[in-house]
């Protein structure tokens, strides 16, 4: 078969989505040496020398796509031609989107549907963008991956999609987030950030449907009526933040106290989970909730939301809670910081459930996939 991936999004890999699209490739890459690839990049992605070793697999480099509109014109202008000019069999949109007019079988990967589910949380341009896309993109699909079983949920209840057109494949872990000793991380974390002592953590995109809000709230709350010693630290990208959120963080209370160390690399997050006391990530909805199972890699005990994707992937390995109730959050860092028979037994139950995750597994369900999509009849471009 000759396949062509859209890896168009792809550039730093600090976001979730670029995670997966950077990890299925390298891994379908290590497994599948029978199939051609053809793989489409930007013109600012830096391609690992690991990447191009193989000669099975052809990288496009698309000039001038890096910015969103530029992207969004060549998928659905010049990238028809070339699905054609190369006679691909299966074409494979890693976010959502195929051409208006798709010459081949396709599938496309769902990572969620936040653009209907949380819409005030992104920006009105990508909201009309997938609205005018997705449904139609939904449709024509021959094949759906839904990244988690919350998502093949949402895809059928909001869109109507047969259950049997979807696949879930749930993301990986990637192999650098393990157990360090924590004295280690901790001297690493000095070094690199200056920052000493025990700290909460939080890590992923600063903005709105986070809910870091409601989570600053909470670490104030407790640090003033428990007078812990921990202070709480947050690691990620900026995003879109409401004026709530906004004006809590600009208030002098605990300002010393909340650490914001911006984006993070792979290492520097690997060493910021194990230095860590406990992760919280009280987001409103996620489609899947990779940071959750990379903290579990580390032996860090988790407190995630009761809610969407993440009660499915960290189960009862993890304190559940409301993310909407200050009071449950709070309960939740009580009970963790001072039972410590609860960490180590979510800590134990952490690392037996990130065995579920794995990103050869995702690699080969997804050639397979490709090959059932290939041999469907019932094509329409």
């Amino acid at each position: 078969m000759r396949i062509a991936i859209d890896a168009l999004l792809l550039r730093d890999r600090f976001s979730g989505t670029e995670v997966y699209i950077y990890n299925l490739i390298k891994e379908i890459q290590r497994l599948d040496s029978q199939n051609t690839y053809f793989i489409f990049v930007n013109d600012k992605l830096k391609l690992d020398n690991d990447l191009l070793a193989k000669d099975n697999f052809i990288f496009r480099v698309i000039r001038n796509t890096s910015q969103p509109l530029r992207r969004v014109l060549y998928e659905q202008t010049a990238l028809t031609r070339e699905l054609t000019r190369f006679k691909i069999d299966v074409f494979h949109s890693l976010d959502f989107i195929l051409p208006l007019r798709c010459p081949v079988k396709s599938v496309i990967t769902v990572h969620d549907l936040i653009f209907k589910i949380c819409p005030e949380t992104i920006l009105s341009y990508k909201r009309l963008y997938y609205n005018l896309f997705v449904r139609n993109s939904l449709n024509k699909a021959s094949k759906i991956i839904a990244v988690s079983k919350n998502t093949k949920q949402d895809l059928i209840r909001l869109f109507a999609i047969p259950e049997e057109k979807i696949k879930v494949i749930y993301h990986g872990l990637d192999i650098c987030y393990r157990p360090l000793d924590k004295n280690l991380a901790r001297s690493k974390i000095l070094e690199i950030y200056g920052l000493d002592g025990d700290f909460l953590l939080y890590a992923g995109r600063i903005e709105s449907r986070k809910n870091l809000g409601r989570l600053i709230k909470a670490y104030c709350r407790i640090k003033k009526e428990d007078n812990i010693k921990h202070k709480l630290v947050i690691a990620g990208p900026p995003g879109r933040l409401n004026r709530d959120t906004l004006d809590l963080l600009r208030k002098p209370e605990f300002k010393s106290e909340i650490v914001f160390l911006g984006q993070a690399a792979s290492e520097q997050l690997l060493y910021l989970y194990n230095a860590s006391s406990l992760f919280i990530y009280p987001s409103l909805y996620e489609g899947f909730g990779l940071p959750v199972i990379e903290a579990m890699a580390c032996r860090v005990p988790v407190i995630t939301s009761d809610n969407s994707s993440l009660r499915e992937i960290a189960g009862d390995s993890a304190l559940l809670v409301d993310p909407y109730d200050i009071e449950k959050i709070i309960g939740a860092i009580r009970i963790l910081l001072k039972n410590d028979y609860l960490r180590s037994n979510l800590i134990d139950r952490g690392l037996a459930k990130i065995r579920e995750f794995s990103w050869e597994k995702a690699a080969q369900e997804a050639i397979f996939l490709y090959k059932e999509a290939a041999a469907q009849s019932d094509f329409r471009g």
